[in-house]
């Protein structure tokens, strides 16, 4: 037990420059004051540490399995990166393996990202609308199964939504489709009539 303030030495929460006990001279105030923190440290349990609320939620499940389709386009891009270097490289010699190099790693997948950027803005309509209510922005939604099989988006008032092309539909409670946006390209989400 510590002469000055009355906490443990053996606390899993003790400095670690700390030498003397905090009522003798050879600690300075820092640590006095931190010795005086320790005593109010409030512990989480590990369950609570890392619940929902703190933790992004990840979209990879994490099983390190690669799909089909995975399995087919890797041997493909890297048989593509290889090309771009063998071209540039007979064509323009070291130089050109090099930008043939940058060409296959850097601007193709940031070709094809701009591409489903585009794509977006002017067709798919993502990210979605906010909910009807105003209270739910956009990544709020969660894809959730309706009684009768179907599913839908749910937003964080409970309100089911599909989307359908350009559209965006309310779920009412008989299954009919009610609607409430529309996509215009590059202008966003506008309500349906406008």
């Amino acid at each position: 037990m510590c002469g000055g303030c009355g906490h443990l030495d053996e606390s899993p929460f003790r400095i670690a420059n700390q030498s003397a006990p905090c009522g003798t001279e050879g600690v300075n105030r820092a640590s006095q004051k931190n010795c005086m923190i320790l005593q109010q440290v409030v512990r989480i349990k590990i369950s609570e540490a890392n619940s929902t609320m703190m933790t992004p939620k990840l979209s990879w499940n994490g099983s390190g399995q690669i799909t089909l389709i995975e399995f087919i386009l890797f041997p493909l891009y890297i048989v593509l990166v290889a090309s771009c270097v063998r071209w540039g490289l007979h064509r323009y010699g070291w130089r050109g393996a090099l930008g043939g190099l940058i060409f296959g790693f850097i601007l193709l997948p940031l070709g094809a990202y701009a591409l489903g950027i585009l794509a977006s803005l002017i067709y798919f309509g993502i990210p979605y609308p906010a909910c009807r209510t105003g209270k739910c922005p956009s990544s709020n939604y969660q894809s959730r199964r309706l009684d009768n099989g179907r599913y839908a988006l749910f937003c964080g008032c409970g309100t089911p939504y599909r989307k359908r092309g350009r559209r965006f539909y309310e779920v009412q409670p008989d299954g009919s489709l009610r609607p409430y946006m529309v996509w215009r390209a590059f202008r966003g989400w506008f309500p349906e009539g406008q």
